[in-house]
């Protein structure tokens, strides 16, 4: 029996055609064209990586800028208040119920609000156990680390205590804080000790440390620098010449 159907052209009854789809059949991907796509997957990530790798070093050396730059408005405030007396590293010259490492004398004084902004983003405490496991730290923090010094007219072995900023002739060129590690925790330490063989300096921004200067300004610099002001500031470490350490990323893993 034959079946009609009404053209929609001519109007007209037209014999019913069943119409076969040739070349429209569904199949999967083969073994192989899976292989290739996983293929590139794989190369398209190992291109990315790097990127993202270095738009992440980017974002945290630019946030630890922006922490040392807040950290050294609070101390600035902090100096003003006291008739341009500088905050030492720990201060021996308060009294005794006061805190004394510089991180928690300004954060208890409310010269720093967000106590995170001590730390550098690039290297932060693991655990808060861990930031209270040191207890060489008595009442400061792991922080960045502050340099010791001392006046032109004191000895080396002088203690840490507030000193006037006219004794520094240029504070533009006065490292006060730096990236820090102590090498005995593998951790930030508040304090930078010319000489020492622990308080080292943390070139962890791609082999440079950022550094607050006196003045409130920051600058990344490398590992020529500090071993420039180790032979050149004698007169802020009593008349000698006392190394800074420095520790790269690198010499540190190699260590392990």
């Amino acid at each position: 029996m034959t079946l009609f159907v009404l053209s929609q052209r001519s109007r007209t009854l037209q014999p019913f055609r069943r119409i076969e789809r040739r070349g429209h059949r569904r199949r999967g991907m083969t073994l192989m064209e899976l292989l290739i796509a996983v293929g590139l997957v794989a190369v398209v990530a190992c291109l990315l990586l790097p990127a993202l790798g270095m738009a992440k070093h980017f974002s945290e050396t630019t946030k630890c800028i922006h922490h040392l730059r807040q950290t050294g408005s609070a101390i600035l405030a902090y100096t003003a208040d006291r008739n341009g007396r500088i905050l030492p590293r720990y201060a021996s010259d308060v009294p005794a119920q006061e805190a004394k490492g510089w991180p928690k004398r300004l954060i208890s004084l409310g010269y720093i609000k967000d106590p995170s902004i001590v730390l550098c983003p690039s290297f932060l405490p693991k655990t808060l156990a861990e930031t209270q496991r040191h207890p060489a730290i008595v009442d400061a923090s792991e922080a960045y680390g502050m340099r010791r010094w001392v006046t032109p007219s004191e000895s080396w072995v002088a203690g840490d205590n507030h000193k006037a900023l006219a004794q520094v002739s240029s504070p533009s060129q006065f490292f006060l804080l730096a990236d820090s590690i102590w090498l005995n925790w593998r951790a930030q330490g508040y304090g930078i000790t010319a000489g020492s063989a622990n308080q080292a300096i943390h070139l962890r921004h791609r082999d440079r440390a950022n550094v607050l200067f006196l003045d409130g300004h920051v600058e990344p610099k490398a590992a020529e620098y500090f071993e420039k002001v180790s032979q050149m500031d004698t007169q802020y470490t009593g008349g000698k010449v006392l190394k800074l350490i420095t520790v790269t990323n690198a010499e540190l893993k190699a260590e392990e």
